[in-house]
């Protein structure tokens, strides 16, 4: 009993040693939106518990060489990668909304079905790896049925298309970590919710180290471990 209360005292004491003693930079590398939404507010509470650690932050959408440009840390949504030489591993799925303006929807009427969108102001995204105007997927029947819809804006920055939403320039498919706020600010409303896209998976990538360094396998964890509210 004796030899097992010290070792549990010496793996407490190896743990609190490795906390203390983790230090340097982690270089981490978020797409925008969700980067700016979800992951930023978290890193304060990892700061605080981790001092001697410096985060360097990078927020964009454009894929990274992770190596070549010198990141630990990845986080992307879409389907889940080829990892590769990296360690993949799913944060959160959030739901997409399609979304518009009271005032939008007052004017012009609420869709009923993903069909009707095609008479409607749609605010189009396009990925900025691809160039490609991304359409929105619906779930009709159990099966996935695609939209492509015309507007008068087309946009590559996420945030930009939802702020254009609440400005009642037309609807939107906004991430439910950003449209959630704006629906309860009663600024915008959820349209569709019967027909809702399916769900949106965010990654955390970070190199397949036999010996990941420290200050890097500490933030994985906590990110791992804080994301699971984000889920729906």
């Amino acid at each position: 009993y004796a030899a097992a209360l010290a070792q549990l005292d010496l793996a407490r004491n190896l743990a609190a040693e490795q906390r203390v003693g983790s230090h340097g930079t982690v270089r981490i590398t978020l797409t925008s939106s969700f980067g700016r939404h979800v992951i930023m507010p978290l890193l304060g509470d990892f700061m605080r518990q981790h001092p001697s650690i410096q985060l360097d932050v990078n927020l964009e959408d454009r894929l990274s060489d992770m190596i070549r440009d010198g990141y630990d840390i990845g986080v992307r949504g879409g389907q889940e990668p080829d990892a590769g030489s990296f360690v993949i591993r799913k944060l959160a799925s959030l739901q997409p909304m399609a979304c518009a303006s009271p005032a939008y929807l007052t004017e012009r009427g609420e869709p009923q079905h993903p069909d009707e969108l095609k008479q409607h102001n749609c605010i189009l995204w396009r990925h900025p790896e691809t160039a490609r105007i991304v359409p929105w997927d619906f779930r009709v029947r159990g099966r996935s049925h695609s939209v492509n819809g015309k507007g008068p804006l087309i946009c590559g920055d996420l945030d930009a298309i939802a702020d254009m939403a609440v400005r009642s320039t037309g609807l939107a498919v906004i991430g439910s970590y950003r449209a959630a706020p704006l629906i309860k600010a009663g600024v915008l409303r959820e349209v569709l919710a019967a027909f809702r896209p399916p769900a949106r998976h965010f990654y955390i990538h970070y190199p397949n180290r036999e010996f990941l360094a420290q200050r890097v396998r500490l933030l994985v964890d906590f990110l791992i471990e804080q994301l699971p509210q984000h889920q729906g």
